[in-house]
């Protein structure tokens, strides 16, 4: 295998992950891709908090089945969502705030993971109650996933 020149690449930095629970995060960077079932992939970084600077990756799959999560996310966002077929410019929401709730659970190994389960919008939660109560150690909250 032959490996391009590396002397002008910055080197990934291991960085943290967020953890379960509420955080209030930005967009940093979105990509679309339409290979295969049509996604955004976006890289959330907290903005506030003990964790401020840690990310987090969430790929929105667009589906007839997620078109509920995709409203959820896109409302969260701030996007202006029009009646009938749209295109959306997905660099429109680099930069924007949200909050979203994190849990974990296992991967297709059975390993455990971080994954962002809901988008709101900041303003809709004071930043001192996210309506989240600890539970065993992990924060919980009756949604419906």
């Amino acid at each position: 295998m032959k490996i391009p020149d590396l002397t002008e690449v910055e080197a990934w930095s291991e960085g943290a992950i967020l953890k379960p629970g509420s955080h209030n995060v930005r967009c940093v960077e979105a990509e679309e891709d339409e290979t295969g079932t049509p996604s955004i992939e976006v890289q959330l970084e907290a903005i506030d908090g003990p964790e401020a600077g840690s990310r987090i990756t969430d790929w929105i799959y667009v589906t007839p089945n997620s078109l509920g999560r995709v409203k959820q996310i896109f409302e969260a966002f701030g996007v202006d969502i029009p009646k009938g077929d749209w295109d959306l410019n997905v660099k429109q929401i680099i930069g924007a705030d949200v909050r979203i709730l994190v849990r974990e659970e296992p991967n297709n190994e059975g390993k455990m993971r971080s994954r962002v389960k809901a988008y709101l919008l900041v303003s809709d939660i004071p930043a001192d109650e996210s309506g989240l109560h600890e539970q065993n150690g992990s924060p919980e909250k009756a949604l419906p996933f």
